[in-house]
């Protein structure tokens, strides 16, 4: 059965569950895997330092990925990880180079708990977590399929 939030890595017998994710201190250099849905799995290095990456009159930290390979359209919003943690998320690709930059999820999730005024959590759903979301789901929909007959 699929589980959301798992991922078979190169060289690795069991999937590997992503069920957190790293602070913005914790992102130091060294290697990580991109989740792709149109490239597999890649095999990347999390660069040492940060650049910025400008849109219109946003701007933002962001950090470059070298990958085995390179990214196909489509791929931006892939997940960027280390062992079984969030790293971010890769927001632009280099055309024909074998990189792109990653957003840190960090600084994203914070923006978005400020735009909800604090009225909401953040976590990545354990796979318990979703078994429960997946019978409520099965309970909601056979509910409602049976009042229909």
């Amino acid at each position: 059965m699929y589980s959301p939030n798992t991922v078979q890595l190169p060289g690795r017998s069991e999937q590997t569950s992503i069920n957190d994710y790293l602070l913005h201190e914790e992102l130091v250099h060294g290697p990580v895997h991109v989740i792709s849905g149109t490239s597999g799995v890649l095999e990347g290095y999390l660069s040492p330092g940060s650049a910025y990456w400008m849109f219109e009159d946003f701007e933002f930290e962001v950090r470059t990925v070298f990958l085995d390979k390179q990214l196909n359209n489509g791929d931006s919003g892939s997940w960027v990880i280390r062992d079984n943690r969030l790293c971010g998320y890769i927001l632009s690709r280099a055309v024909e180079q074998p990189w792109g930059y990653m957003l840190p999820i960090e600084p994203v999730l914070r923006d978005i708990l400020k735009t909800l005024d604090g009225r909401a959590s953040f976590e990545i759903p354990s796979e318990a977590t979703v078994q429960q979301l997946r019978q409520r789901i099965t309970l909601f929909i056979g509910g409602y399929s049976s009042k229909e007959a």
